[in-house]
């Protein structure tokens, strides 16, 4: 991989694929705890990323470019309005029924 935290990068595709992914089937009235979720994903897209602090220096770190950068800035943004109505405690279920959810997906 050509960054310099492959791991993280992980970590940034994982909570892709969750927020990419059409709502996950319950396992026993439950989310599968074997799979990321929509705090995970909040986690390794908002968190880790620190785009308040940070900004954009991330870049060569766990992503590749600027265009990379400036997309997962507009994500995060995305994910920080539903977190900030839910005060990031919230269902997943209730997450992708948000009206902003669509808005995560796009």
């Amino acid at each position: 991989m050509d960054v310099a935290w492959p791991g993280w990068r992980m970590d940034v595709v994982a909570g892709l694929e969750v927020v990419a992914a059409s709502v996950p089937e319950l396992i026993d009235g439950r989310w599968d705890p074997r799979v990321p979720n929509i705090a995970d994903a909040v986690t390794w897209l908002v968190d880790d990323m620190g785009w308040e602090s940070r900004g954009i220096d991330v870049i060569g770190r766990s992503l590749r470019d600027d265009q990379e950068a400036w997309l997962l800035r507009s994500l995060a943004e995305a994910i920080v309005r539903i977190a900030d109505k839910r005060r990031y405690v919230s269902t997943d279920a209730a997450w992708f029924a948000d009206d902003d959810w669509p808005l995560v997906r796009s």
